[in-house]
């Protein structure tokens, strides 16, 4: 069955940002990663988690990137949370994944993006 979009959808994802983008990555991640856990679902988290890394090898590859425009400091914060993530999720998809820790890191990246710094227009950011 083929499904048709909702225009508001695509008018809604055509006029968003790239920080709107990368937030709304980030709660579908974070999001499926707390419904698996929390109905055990073990081949939905196994899902979510790895999700999750491949979402923080792109945000690692991003900002390991001499094109990219963030502040040094920022971006060598940023890879060392991505590589932490990951080394997490490597370490232990198949075991005791630590879902609290990869949902609270999560959640702070949301919070972050979801709020606009001071003194910036927020048609910018």
């Amino acid at each position: 069955m083929l499904r048709t979009k909702n225009p508001y959808q695509q008018v809604q994802r055509a006029s968003e940002t790239q920080r709107d983008f990368e937030l709304r990555v980030f709660r579908q991640v974070t999001f499926a990663m707390q419904k698996a856990h929390q109905e055990n679902d073990t081949i939905g988290l196994v899902r979510a988690a790895t999700n999750n890394y491949l979402l923080w090898q792109t945000l690692l590859n991003d900002v390991t990137s001499d094109d990219n425009k963030l502040p040094r400091d920022l971006r060598r914060s940023i890879a060392i949370v991505a590589k932490a993530v990951s080394k997490e999720i490597d370490e232990n998809i198949n075991g005791t994944l630590d879902v609290d820790f990869l949902v609270n890191i999560n959640n702070n990246i949301i919070d972050g993006l979801a709020t606009t710094p001071p003194g910036v227009p927020t048609d910018v950011v």
